[in-house]
């Protein structure tokens, strides 16, 4: 295997001469028709708030779906903070074993490039294909939607941080960054 930092030179040489994934504007039902090969990747990006968890229950049931919040929560209890590291090898384990079993979605809350690039890399050679599907709201609706969901919220405040994260994606998709590293972007409005 290459090293993290030859990997991000061959995203950037990809990215430089073109050579990244074909980008689709899609309406959510039909997702899961266009994801044919057995051990597809698939990284649910968008920034809290934007419905990732309600639309892999909605689309996705069928595959094997991890959802990377609640995995950390459902794991922190049981290592120190000074072992995350063990954390995150749980979590990248846990990915490959559902990889084996075939197309595995990761709900994952970041938004940011550095994210998923560790990700795919991590985990090269565990799947056949890597997608994205982007959550794409318009900012009104997103901070409306958290708003009038923050007693359900762990973090009530975070409405208030959404704005970087929407401005970092909608920066990724105007510059075609979205698209470095994977097959296909799927973006949902």
């Amino acid at each position: 295997m290459t090293s993290f930092s030859d990997f991000l030179t061959q995203l950037n040489q990809d990215y430089q001469i073109d050579k990244i994934g074909t980008v689709y504007q899609c309406p959510e039902r039909k997702i899961t028709r266009k994801i044919k090969d057995p051990h597809t990747l698939i990284l649910i990006v968008g920034v809290e708030g934007a419905g990732k968890t309600t639309f892999c229950k909605n689309n996705f049931s069928g595959f094997n779906v991890i959802n990377f919040d609640s995995f950390v929560a459902d794991n922190i209890k049981a290592v120190k903070d000074e072992e995350f590291d063990f954390l995150w090898n749980k979590f990248l384990n846990h990915a490959k074993e559902c990889l084996q079993k075939g197309t595995t979605v990761i709900d994952a809350n970041s938004v940011m490039m550095d994210f998923r690039f560790k990700l795919l890399y991590l985990l090269d050679g565990c799947y056949s294909k890597a997608v994205l599907v982007v959550l794409n709201p318009t900012k009104t609706q997103l901070i409306s939607r958290i708003k009038s969901q923050l007693s359900l919220r762990i973090r009530p405040g975070m409405w208030e941080d959404v704005g970087y994260a929407y401005d970092s994606l909608q920066e990724q998709l105007q510059n075609n960054m979205i698209s470095v590293g994977v097959s296909e972007v799927y973006i949902i409005k």
